[in-house]
């Protein structure tokens, strides 16, 4: 009798255990329209150990900078053509881009833009394999060839991935239970070819990541990051975590009333809109796929009631979609056609 309650108990031990795993699904992969936060801090955080049932405090980490927030947008939206694989794009500050596209089991970088540079893949880097849970791992290759400045480069890198460790988080903004850490590691090589002459550049890269399935964020990451070119080795480190995610379908708008006038127009146009919260408006004009068709610059507006003039007299007839943009705010388009 004591044998059976023995086994009975094993076994609802073991079903709590398996509860308690977490699982990252593809549920968790990037959409179009989602926007990812970072704080960024000093790099006194440090990764701890590996194993099951850890506790990593990162509560008193300071702040460094004002937080980051990234939208995910089409690659149509990028003006890059070259990356016809690409499902979406991580948006980051300057002309900086990272190409993804997802499967049920996947998420691949299919290239990036840095500094204005496109390197599209040929063989697609996998960043992540879905389900992911405690101890998964795998190792996978990438590669690509493209021009810069006139200058061939082919670049060759490896990927080591492995979840090797859960427990829980406690963050500045609060205790994360049931978290699983990623060990990434990443090796890329640049060889560009001047003539006659060869140049190698390597870039090798350590990071730990927190997630959990219910937020696409990685809550803290502690990334190492060694750059070697001409023969000079630079060390680096970067430490952020995340404030929140959000869909786009859950902010409010840039602006809320705005209209065009005249619409059809063709030469001057002007805009009319409110403003709930202040901040700096990004304007400007897309085609019906998404493309960039003319930037129509950055300005600063208070709350309230306001009107502004644009000149349309260089595009060609036919319709576009006007947009404005402000940080952690849902954009707000409208169309307008030119004559």
């Amino acid at each position: 009798m004591k044998k059976g309650i023995l086994i009975i108990g094993l076994m609802l031990l073991i079903g709590r255990i398996s509860e308690a795993q977490t699982t990252i699904t593809n549920a968790s992969a990037y959409q179009v329209g989602d926007f990812l936060s970072a704080q960024y801090s000093d790099t006194s955080a440090k990764e701890g150990p590996s194993g099951a049932g850890q506790a990593w405090d990162f509560s008193s980490i300071p702040k460094v900078g004002p937080l980051a927030v990234r939208p995910i947008v089409t690659p149509s939206s990028t003006g890059y053509s070259q990356f016809t694989t690409a499902k979406m794009a991580i948006d980051a500050p300057g002309d900086n881009f990272t190409y993804l596209t997802t499967t049920d089991t996947t998420m691949e970088i299919t290239g990036v833009v840095i500094d204005g540079k496109a390197y599209p893949y040929d063989n697609k880097e996998v960043i992540f394999k879905y389900p992911c849970s405690y101890a998964t791992a795998f190792l996978d290759t990438f590669s690509g060839t493209y021009e810069a400045n006139d200058v061939t480069v082919d670049r060759t890198g490896t990927v080591s991935f492995v979840s090797d460790a859960n427990g829980t988080l406690i963050l500045p903004t609060g205790v994360i239970s049931s978290t699983i850490r990623i060990k990434f590691v990443e090796k890329i090589t640049d060889i560009a070819h001047y003539g006659n002459i060869s140049v190698t550049t390597t870039i090798n890269s350590t990071s730990y990541f927190w997630m959990i399935n219910s937020n696409k964020n990685r809550l803290m990451n502690i990334t190492y990051t060694s750059l070697t070119a001409n023969g000079i080795t630079t060390e680096s480190e970067d430490d952020y975590y995340y404030v929140f995610f959000t869909s786009v379908n859950d902010l409010k708008e840039a602006a809320e009333g705005l209209s065009v006038f005249p619409n059809p127009g063709h030469d001057q146009v002007r805009l009319s809109f409110d403003v709930n919260e202040g901040g700096d408006m990004h304007f400007s004009l897309e085609d019906l796929v998404g493309r960039k068709m003319k930037d129509l610059g950055n300005e600063k507006f208070s709350v309230g009631h306001h009107e502004k003039e644009f000149s349309v007299n260089e595009l060609l007839p036919g319709i576009y979609m006007l947009r404005l943009e402000m940080e952690n705010r849902k954009p707000t388009v409208t169309r307008l056609m030119i004559e």
